[in-house]
């Protein structure tokens, strides 16, 4: 686990000048670079079944046998550079394996030049290795051109592997169902368009039930004795670069157990487990339930029934492991039960996410105490047992820590920057903590009565790291816990926005981060306009949809939502919806990280009192990008349409990013 570090082979300098007398040359050969043979099979095709093997490098062919699909053995020619691709091909069938670099495969191969499933799982062609070459290219828009390019796509792709395999699988086992169009499930998936359509004229039908298409690809093998002390899952990011929240578990060993904790929607509740074969198999260390009392009851004379939700487990296996790089796969399974309704049947929902996977012991160069100190932005939790259903932990916003040099800190400016009229106030809460660097490698954070732990995973773009962290705690109904993946801003710059700089196109995180498994990369063409006159309208293909109206107040920005897009300010007839306030943190060129609070009215109590507006707090980055087309430089933009529609099909991210940066006003 953890990410391999690519080496450049050093090559001797020419001599600058020729000797002065030469008696004799004697020209000698360099050294060959031996040919690696690869040994594999290929699994999701009948058993017997023949093709072409094809080995190619930066898409170039350069070898090719016939092979059977239950062994084969090729040899891939001596090569420096370049990445290299093993491919399948049968009537019907398109299979593709990603093996890397020369350097990475020579690695693995070792001294007796041979590559099998030992070394590499890439040696096992199958719905899977396709899916991973095809989400790596749909992230990229192009084949990854070095390992370490390939590693960071995975890691974007991560949501979109399972879908696609699932298509995979099923479009290999029954070629019929390709449309006339398209001879390969891989041709189908790589003409997007095509693809869409062909999904939406079949009812989607070819996505159902995923995890019953994905069991039918063998997991790689696992020596549960072999696995780190403790390691960490994550899902699928934005950009290595541009860190933003995602989901992770963390597996750490508890005697002769595994403990996995998990992310918000096990409500707090971890999960305990053994190895049992290739597999780890958890189940919930309490109960993990949901109770929905407004489901429709097909009976007559009853209309609403309760439906109940309760987490039964989860498996963890290994699904693919090469040159430092894993990826895993999580199949969690529940129970769906209706106990007042003898209409409805219930049923198990069982879902699959492939995840990378680290050994959060390799992460100790870059979770270094001085990384912490001075002031800090990140995740905080607390007790929830009052608020969601007597849940015991929850993700209870993201906060400037400030780490004292001698083990102890405070958070800062908790609670509302907003007031009951949803108007500008400052907030000035604080909260204690002492912090100390574990024995596990982690910054251990104790802010009343949660632990949280943090190791730095990724460096980011230096001013906002990626973070792996753990908040644990005894509560009186038992442990409860909490995993996540967070950026960790650094503090660097105040009261950045102004009147002056907040005009202009920008993009946002979280517009950046939603992604459509399968069918799109990520990429995303949303955009906030913000004109001089205090409108902004989103953004889209043209479109403008959503209006807010914009201020400043302390170099905060607050973008307030009304009932009715002409509003200017709070009247009778124009009340404040949602209000979006941005505390910038610091910025790199055009990015402005910081962090986003957005308030929304709060409702009644059972007694009628009007309660505190309802807070979500999260980190965000603001990013300059270039005025659309037909928009005016000040942000002035066409008249609001009342709708929001998505892009066309094919369309890519508008936008790069401006030369101008941002500066205080």
């Amino acid at each position: 686990m953890g990410a391999a570090v690519g080496r450049m082979e050093a090559r001797a300098p020419a001599p600058l000048t020729a000797p002065a007398k030469v008696e004799a040359q004697v020209r000698r050969r360099p050294a060959a670079t031996p040919v690696i043979q690869v040994q594999g099979d290929v699994v999701g095709v009948a058993p017997g079944a023949s093709g072409m093997l094809r080995v190619h490098v930066d898409g170039q062919l350069v070898q090719q046998v016939a092979a059977t699909a239950d062994g084969f053995a090729i040899d891939v020619p001596a090569s420096t550079s370049g990445m290299i691709t093993l491919e399948y091909v049968q009537p019907g069938i398109h299979f593709v394996s990603p093996l890397g670099s020369y350097a990475s495969l020579a690695r693995m191969a070792g001294a007796d030049g041979r590559l099998t499933r030992d070394d590499c799982e890439c040696t096992r062609i199958s719905a899977f290795s396709t899916a991973l070459q095809h989400a790596t290219e749909t992230m990229l828009g192009r084949p990854a051109r070095n390992d370490g390019e390939f590693r960071n796509a995975v890691r974007q792709a991560g949501g979109n592997l399972g879908s696609s395999a699932t298509v995979l699988v099923r479009l290999a086992a029954d070629p019929t169902l390709l449309p006339p169009s398209h001879d390969t499930g891989l041709a189908l998936l790589r003409d997007r368009p095509a693809f869409v359509e062909y999904l939406s004229s079949t009812y989607y039908t070819l996505l159902n039930d995923e995890s019953a298409a994905l069991d039918l690809i063998p997991a790689a093998e696992m020596d549960a004795a072999g696995l780190p002390e403790r390691f960490a899952l994550v899902g699928p990011l934005l950009d290595v670069g541009r860190p933003t929240p995602t989901t992770a578990l963390v597996v750490e060993h508890e005697g002769d157990a595994l403990r996995m904790h998990a992310p918000s929607g096990s409500l707090g509740v971890s999960y305990l487990g053994h190895a049992d074969g290739d597999a780890l198999v958890m189940v919930p260390d309490g109960e993990i339930a949901l109770v929905n009392p407004h489901h429709r009851c097909p009976g007559p004379g009853q209309l609403w029934t309760e439906r109940h939700w309760k987490a039964t487990g989860t498996v963890l296996q290994r699904q693919w492991a090469s040159d430092g790089m894993e990826i895993w796969r999580v199949t969690s399974e529940s129970e769906v039960s209706f106990p007042d309704c003898p209409y409805l049947e219930g049923y198990v929902e069982r879902w699959t996410q492939f995840m990378p996977a680290f050994d959060l012991a390799r992460t100790g160069l870059l979770t270094d105490a001085r990384r912490f100190h001075g002031e800090r932005a990140l995740p905080i939790f607390c007790s929830t047992a009052g608020q969601h259903n007597g849940v015991p932990m929850g993700d209870c916003g993201y906060a400037v820590h400030r780490f004292a040099r001698n083990g102890s800190g405070e958070i800062l400016e908790l609670g509302h920057k907003v007031d009951d009229d949803f108007q500008p106030i400052q907030a000035h809460g604080r909260l204690p903590f002492a912090w100390t660097m574990g024995t596990d490698g982690a910054m251990h954070v104790q802010a009343g009565e949660e632990r949280t732990r943090y190791w730095v995973l990724d460096g980011g773009d230096r001013t906002a790291l990626g973070v792996v962290h753990v908040s644990d705690a005894e509560r009186e109904t038992g442990y409860a816990s909490l995993a996540g993946y967070s950026p960790m801003i650094r503090v660097g710059v105040t009261d950045t926005y102004g009147a002056r700089t907040v005009p202009g196109a920008w993009g946002y995180a979280t517009f950046d981060a939603i992604t459509t498994p399968t069918i799109d990369s990520g990429a995303s063409e949303v955009r906030i306009l913000r004109d001089t006159s205090g409108r902004s309208v989103t953004w889209e293909a043209g479109y403008t949809g959503i209006v807010e109206r914009w201020t400043t107040a302390w170099g905060r920005l607050y973008s307030t939502r009304y009932s009715r897009p002409t509003c200017l300010a709070p009247s009778s007839e124009c009340r404040p919806e949602v209000v979006r306030y941005f505390r910038p943190l610091a910025r790199v060129g055009d990015r402005i990280h910081g962090i986003e609070e957005m308030y929304s009215p709060g409702g009644t109590d059972i007694d009628g009192n009007v309660l505190p507006p309802a807070v979500y707090s999260r980190p965000q980055f603001h990013e300059r990008r270039e005025m659309p087309e037909g928009v005016e430089a000040d942000g002035a933009t066409r008249p609001y349409t009342g709708h929001r529609t998505l892009p066309p099909a094919g369309s890519k991210r508008g936008g790069e990013q401006s030369a101008g940066l941002l500066r205080a006003d």
